[in-house]
């Protein structure tokens, strides 16, 4: 391993930091995934380099040709491209003289293309202290050789089927660990004196990953319902999952407290990929997931005394006063930070939706060669919408640890870079018996990378097919 210059130094973006070889894998466990890439959580190791400490690792992805997903995907794809051609549509087309990406798009890569986009786009809007770019570290092939065979065993059978590290990268991406409130806390034991307890138990992060999805519903729609709620009746209809989820994104999104609580609370009824709450404790070298689809690994909350005096004895009743506790603490949270009007605003940048764009290109498609005249509005406009599709399907990250009571009082409404404290409120049962406990949050914006337009088509799909089902 050979450090080049430290991560927070860096200031151009696409510059790597560092090569990463067979020897740094045993470093990264396996943290996630999505659809395009896998994620890593760097282990706590004393007096770790302060190039990874507290970081992730994102990895390109590729697909597997074969098995049933794959498959249905395919065909998707192919029903969405004889229905409209888009196929010269292209990112490099499209944001080819937006400010912050290459004078030449052409000599982009999708990775350098999202890069510039979360940095110059989506960062703007929601504001820096939502969001991290990151930075690219060069990786070898015995790198990812390593790391395939390492995680394969924590990865869900239903990606492995379907997707693997992809084995020709050469970079990747290197981002702060949302889901800790701070490095120092799980590279060190911090100073007693700083508010921070000495007890090792209330040194615990507990990070809650919400996927709020869309949070409006668009001016002179013909349906009153959340574009979440249509898209469960299709998923039951496809036989995707049994029952439709009683989340509703209006409520998470709504100013009035109350609809917040019950978004809350349903998404603990169903969870899937809307929910999950993670752990770390500062001796451990990695999360644990305590809370999600099929999960419930809860203990007590920092540790508090108290935690579940009402039933002593019930682990039941413990885990649902944690997990109620630690609710009322994130619905505070997102409250004080104002960060979902903010990713609200990004959903609205389109103003017309899909089908209406749709209509759009395939007007500026010349009949003859195929060749898209993309004028300056029309170009704007699919700029909104590929933002406002990235906003619709990002995740909002609390991080929190809880503070010795009494402590941070100095700190209670003091912004800390990104972090604050926040206090649980106060008569409320279940707040581990303590009407002044105050927990220190970090609250971040991910899964901002940069969606392709080649999927217009397929998006314009998915639409017709939610509108007609419901």
């Amino acid at each position: 391993l050979v450090v080049i210059t430290p991560v927070r130094a860096m200031a151009r973006r696409g510059d790597a930091v560092c090569c990463l070889g067979a020897a740094a894998a045993a470093g990264w466990v396996y943290l996630a995934e999505g659809g395009a890439h896998l994620v890593l959580e760097r282990r706590a190791i004393a007096g770790d380099d302060a190039n990874f400490a507290g970081c992730v690792l994102r990895l390109r992805k590729t697909t597997i040709k074969v098995g049933l997903d794959g498959g249905a995907e395919d065909d998707l794809e192919s029903r969405t491209r004889s229905a409209h051609d888009t196929s010269k549509l292209t990112d490099a087309l499209l944001w080819r003289d937006q400010p912050g990406f290459a004078r030449d798009t052409a000599c982009e890569t999708p990775e350098t293309m999202s890069l510039a986009f979360v940095e110059n786009v989506m960062r703007p809007l929601l504001g820096s202290r939502f969001t991290d770019p990151g930075v690219y570290v060069t990786v070898d092939y015995e790198f990812l050789r390593a790391v395939a065979q390492s995680v394969t065993t924590e990865r869900p059978k239903q990606r492995v089927d379907v997707s693997v590290i992809d084995m020709t990268q050469t970079r990747a991406v290197l981002l702060r660990d949302a889901n800790l409130v701070d490095t120092k806390s799980h590279t060190t034991r911090l100073d007693a004196g700083d508010g921070e307890s000495p007890n090792e138990s209330e040194n615990e992060t507990f990070s809650v990953e919400l996927k709020p999805k869309c949070g409006f519903v668009r001016d002179g729609s013909q349906f009153s319902v959340s574009r979440f709620a249509m898209h469960q009746r299709l998923k039951v209809t496809n036989g995707n999952v049994l029952q439709v989820s009683k989340y509703d994104p209006l409520d998470l999104f709504s100013t009035n407290q109350d609809n917040v609580d019950k978004a809350l609370q349903a998404l603990v009824a169903f969870p899937r990929n809307n929910l999950r709450i993670r752990r770390r404790s500062p001796n451990a070298q990695q999360s644990t997931m305590v809370f999600g689809e099929g999960v419930n690994a809860f203990t007590s909350l920092g540790g508090g005394e108290g935690a579940g005096s009402a039933n002593e004895g019930s682990v039941t009743s413990t885990k649902e006063e944690t997990l109620s506790s630690l609710l009322r603490v994130v619905q505070v949270a997102l409250r004080e930070s104002q960060v979902l009007p903010r990713v609200l605003s990004a959903q609205r940048k389109d103003r017309l939706g899909v089908e209406v764009l749709m209509e759009r290109v395939k007007g500026v498609t010349d009949e003859l060669t195929g060749e898209l005249k993309l004028e300056t509005r029309l170009k704007g406009e699919l700029r909104d919408f590929v933002v406002s599709t990235v906003a619709k399907d990002c995740s909002v990250l609390i991080a929190i640890r809880r503070l010795r009571s009494g402590k941070g009082k100095a700190e209670e409404t003091l912004a800390l870079d990104e972090m604050f404290v926040v206090s649980c409120p106060e008569n409320k049962k279940g707040c581990s018996g303590d009407a002044d406990a105050k927990y220190k949050c970090r609250v971040s914006v991910v899964d901002l990378d940069l969606k392709s337009i080649r999927n217009l088509a397929k998006w314009w799909r998915l639409e017709r097919d939610v509108m007609q089902n419901w």
